[in-house]
């Protein structure tokens, strides 16, 4: 009887995987305009993200405040070029346009500020 048993859980376990590999059901592909969420209607060759499109500026900027603050303290403990370069990802680029960078050109502009304060002061 055991045998039996687990012969009937195995022909049950096989019927629904084989199932589940023919691929989805026609009730998950057909497409439904009362269940939409959205006005714009989703044709066949067209795909849904679930990702928005815009991101949340209050992320940004404070992002971009936690790389103005490093950049200002690499300037303050005076870190070298190279370390900033690679910190800002930034290595692989030539000096122009390492220099467009907003971050790295608050980095260089604190350096320098702080190269000149030194010298008036001896």
């Amino acid at each position: 009887m055991c045998s039996f048993q687990v012969l009937v859980v195995t022909l049950v376990l096989l019927l629904t995987s084989s199932e589940a590999a023919n691929g989805p059901s026609k009730i998950s592909t057909l497409p439904s305009r009362e269940l939409s969420l959205s006005s714009k209607p989703v044709t066949p060759s067209q795909r849904r993200s679930l990702r928005i499109d815009t991101i949340s500026d209050e992320d940004s900027s404070e992002r971009g405040a936690l790389k103005s603050t490093k950049a200002y303290l690499w300037a303050e403990f005076g870190a070298s070029d190279d370390y900033v370069r690679k910190a800002l990802k930034l290595t692989a680029l030539d000096d122009t346009a390492v220099r467009s960078n907003k971050y790295y050109a608050a980095y260089a502009n604190r350096a320098e500020y702080l190269k000149i304060t030194k010298w008036l002061q001896e």
